[in-house]
């Protein structure tokens, strides 16, 4: 498949949206994590369209809601099983707007409204119901009282609970209903993305006038015709939002606006990947992805983090290979290979981009690197939201800027630096080397450690091992030089000698057996070997109580002993 029909179906995929989520299907229904407008007026007369006006006039805003003013001596059974859902719904949204936050780093909470219902023209079984405008929202809970919640508009909680006004972030449209009309029935809405939406500020009749653009587009009727229906109904109280099978019942061709709004997470919006997929497309031929070359910018296969052999295959490889997927059960080393490939890159002078799905992944990377070392932790940036974070990233640079110590010049570093370098590469060429000889065979298909291995293994069952009458020395691929022999027989002699002052702790380690090592990753083989010391660390207690108490009784058997011999 060419770069180019990838990026078609893909942008395809993105425009049709999920008829499920909340930008198409704003109904609450039975979820958790939504919660009708109108609702708010079994709490309290008004309170819906009090919290509509507050939303159309002020950009900042806090708003309360409270049970405070509730006589339940006056609220029958129904109403107050109404309103234990109310409080539920409060409570998930919540909750989950903060979970989501902890694990990809954005609030997703927002108020859609009005919401527009239309039967799709390619699927008239499917009907959308989704919300023109997006107003984003904090909530949170009172720490003093049970029942009662506040929305915040473009304001803050800080750390000593104080309330205080934010960056302001503008009214959005539903990208994701635009995209849809768009790919259904090729309409282009009205942009009502730039001056009227910037300013954070909706007012009724420039939203009044948006449903009625969006109706003019959509049925094609006079838009003077529609702006005089929409007035009225808007002036209207705020209705409920009707039940899907409801929805399903009346609706017919034509679009409609239903008066009423949804609190929600309004999660996963994608219209900004496919408009970037839009630009690539339209300059398609000025990219040339097809002749597309990547160059190796990998100059060292070093980092600064340690690394078992296969992680380390993963470094070595980019400078043939620079597209690598990393694929592995938990607790396999992903994030520490991921850790090894950032301090390599800057290694190599280059600038790393991490993107993750998860906020957590991003601390743990984050946390790896600091723990390595402090100084490269320094130049670690996280951005969980581009706005908020700006300024604390141009902080830290302007910061490390100014303690930049002046004490070697930058062409000194690069001197030492280069010559470390050349010490390490000619270590590790080494090191590969032997275990380059350690893997080939030297006796029928079996390497030198195979052999070794096999040679232990028949010492725990016989007391000598003829090893002349298992592998004779002819069958050996060694050189021609007996030099290698005189060598090999030093070692064995010199080994001999270690294995028997040794002997006497043999018994301690024999828990690491062969199998331990043979025909094993060095992941597996560490676990195993860590849960062996954390056991044995655990029995040591024990085993020194069982000494001690051995030198008393000995002691008191001495004491006793020499006590019964005449003086």
């Amino acid at each position: 498949m060419s770069s180019k029909i990838f990026l078609q179906s893909l942008q395809s995929k993105l425009k049709g949206g999920n008829a499920r989520s909340i930008h198409l299907n704003a109904l609450p229904g039975r979820l958790a994590t939504r919660l009708d407008l109108q609702q708010l007026d079994l709490i309290e007369d008004g309170l819906a369209k009090s919290f509509l006006d507050t939303l159309l006039t002020k950009a900042n805003f806090e708003f309360k809601i409270s049970f405070d003013k509730i006589d339940l001596n006056e609220k029958d059974a129904e109403a107050q099983k109404k309103l234990t859902v109310i409080s539920k719904r409060l409570n998930s949204i919540i909750i989950e707007n903060e979970d989501y936050f902890k694990e990809h780093g954005m609030k997703t909470l927002g108020f859609g409204y009005p919401i527009l219902i239309k039967r799709s023209s390619k699927d008239p079984a499917k009907i959308i119901k989704a919300p023109l405008f997006i107003w984003q929202l904090e909530a949170v809970k009172s720490k003093n009282k049970v029942n009662e919640w506040s929305f915040l508009r473009n304001k803050v909680v800080q750390a000593n609970g104080k309330i205080v006004d934010s960056d302001i972030h503008p009214i959005s449209i539903n990208e994701v209903l635009l995209s849809f009309i768009k790919s259904e029935d090729d309409i282009t809405l009205p942009n009502l993305t730039n001056e009227a939406l910037d300013d954070a500020l909706i007012d009724s009749n420039e939203l009044v006038n948006a449903c009625a653009e969006v109706l003019e587009a959509l049925n094609s009727n006079s838009k003077e015709q529609i702006l005089e229906v929409l007035s009225k109904n808007f002036e209207t109280a705020i209705n409920v939002l009707p039940e899907a099978s409801q929805i399903d019942a009346i609706a017919n061709n034509k679009a409609y606006i239903h008066f009423g709004g949804i609190f929600g997470l309004f999660r996963a919006q994608k219209e900004s990947i496919i408009t970037d997929i839009s630009r690539l497309l339209d300059r398609f031929d000025a990219f040339e992805f097809d002749e597309l070359k990547v160059e190796s910018l990998s100059t060292t296969p070093f980092s600064a983090v340690d690394t078992d052999p296969s992680q380390q295959a993963i470094i070595s490889a980019l400078g043939n290979e620079p597209n690598q997927i990393i694929q592995g059960p938990p607790g396999t080393g992903k994030s520490q290979s991921l850790t090894a490939l950032i301090t390599n890159a800057l290694a190599n002078g280059m600038k790393c981009l991490v993107v993750c799905e998860k906020k957590t992944a991003l601390d743990v990377i984050k946390a790896n690197i600091e723990r390595t070392n402090p100084q490269i932790g320094a130049l670690v940036g996280i951005i969980d939201d581009v706005n908020d974070a700006r300024e604390a990233i141009v902080d830290s640079v302007r910061d490390r800027q100014i303690g930049v110590p002046f004490h070697i010049s930058v062409r000194q570093a690069q001197n030492q630096y280069d010559t470390i370098k050349s010490k390490l590469k000619e270590s590790a060429e080494l090191i590969n080397a032997q275990h380059a000889a350690l893997a080939q065979t030297v006796y029928g298909d079996k390497s030198w450690s195979q052999i070794v291995g096999r040679y232990l293994a028949l010492l725990k069952n016989f007391n000598e091992v003829p090893l002349k009458n298992i592998i004779p020395k002819e069958d050996f691929n060694f050189a021609q030089d007996h030099t290698e022999l005189e060598k090999t027989l030093a070692i064995l002699k010199h080994s001999h000698n270690l294995f028997k002052q040794s002997h006497q702790v043999h018994s301690i380690f024999r828990p690491l057996t062969d199998d331990l090592f043979l025909d094993q990753q060095v992941g597996p083989s560490r676990v195993r070997i860590e849960d062996f010391i954390a056991y044995a660390h655990k029995q040591i207690p024990t085993i020194e109580q069982v000494i001690a108490e051995r030198q008393v009784s000995g002691k008191h058997w001495a004491d006793d002993f020499l006590s019964g011999i005449p003086a």
